[in-house]
């Protein structure tokens, strides 16, 4: 069984396989472990917030677990994405059945020159029912030149019997100091007071200055005394509008996803949330009810989820917004 589960190989570990991660040190400790002993297990499931660094983990780990040297031509397949022995799954849209038959039919392959064939799916929970059961098999009968790994938010809106047959590589928020050192790193001026990162490196990390997201922040800090009333709505749908056209739309809505639990955790009885470093939420959550701010998280939530499916979000945007007002 255990043959099943794991093998064992003799290559190349590159320790700078992993350099330039931001935080997650527990996490690429764990893999680095594995891949120093060669024993490297048939499928993974790296869970935890979105934009934390869960794919770009997955993919350097993917590229060391091909070879690891650095310099063949395998190890240069791979740095430049067109490895024929790594298949990835992910984007806008959820796995379906025939892609899961593609992936079955690509393990059932031998490696095309690389020691195995790796597969990463990401966000894993959307996948459907039919796709998630031919994935079951899949991890039911290892190939012992394969690894399968899954990137997941949370890992409870994925079927057990698939979790327990995954090695679990949990991934949590990165603290401001990693992301303050990272910065340095890259001669980019974050300074601890100014900034605003939610714990998620990703969301800044294809920014060469910290203007753009800045300037979304400050829009959105900007527009909450217009959304936390009532009346004026022309205004209101005026910002949504542009809350829609942005480029910047993810990170300004983890602005409000933050700000939002903030109040509710001091609704709760938390007075110490202290990530709300631009606004007083105390002040404003006095005007909201618990269930009022857990609607307006879940809202939050499914407008993220529509952007990445692709689907017009203004008329969402509108919904949220007209939740915003106070009681």
């Amino acid at each position: 069984m255990e043959d099943n589960l794991h093998f064992r190989s003799f290559f190349c570990y590159n320790s700078g396989m992993f350099t330039g991660i931001v935080g997650h040190k527990r996490a690429v400790g764990l893999l680095e472990n594995d891949l120093k002993s060669g024993s490297i297990s048939h499928a993974y499931i790296f869970s935890g917030p979105s934009n934390v660094g869960k794919s770009t983990v997955a993919l350097r780990f993917a590229r060391n677990a091909i070879c690891g040297c650095g310099d063949c031509n395998e190890c240069t397949l791979a740095e430049k994405g067109s490895q024929p022995d790594i298949l990835i799954f992910g984007g806008s849209e959820s796995l379906k059945i025939e892609e899961s038959k593609e992936i079955q039919k690509f393990l059932g392959l031998k490696p095309h020159q690389a020691k195995r064939k790796i597969v990463i799916i990401s966000d894993v929970e959307r996948m459907t029912r039919e796709a998630a059961n031919s994935l079951l098999k899949i991890l039911e009968e290892p190939s012992g030149n394969s690894v399968i790994i899954l990137t997941a938010k949370n890992k409870q809106n994925i079927l057990e019997t698939i979790v327990s047959r995954c090695r679990a590589v949990n991934f949590t928020l990165v603290s401001d100091s990693d992301i303050l050192e990272w910065s340095k790193s890259k001669d980019i001026d974050f300074s601890a007071n100014d900034c605003f990162f939610f714990g998620k490196p990703g969301l800044f990390m294809g920014n060469t200055s910290k203007e753009e997201p800045e300037e979304s922040r400050q829009e959105i800090i900007d527009m909450l005394p217009t959304f936390f009333k009532k009346g004026n709505y022309k205004k209101k749908f005026d910002l949504a509008k542009g809350i829609a056209d942005s480029p910047n739309i993810i990170f300004m809505l983890e602005i409000f996803s933050f700000i939002f639990r903030d109040m509710m955790l001091f609704n709760s009885g938390f007075k110490s949330a202290g990530n709300i470093k631009y606004m007083d939420a105390e002040k404003y959550s006095r005007f909201y009810t618990v269930k009022k701010l857990e609607e307006i998280l879940v809202m939050i939530e499914k407008i993220k989820e529509s952007i990445t499916k692709g689907i017009n979000t203004k008329v969402f945007l509108e919904v949220l917004i007209l939740k915003m007002e106070g009681i």
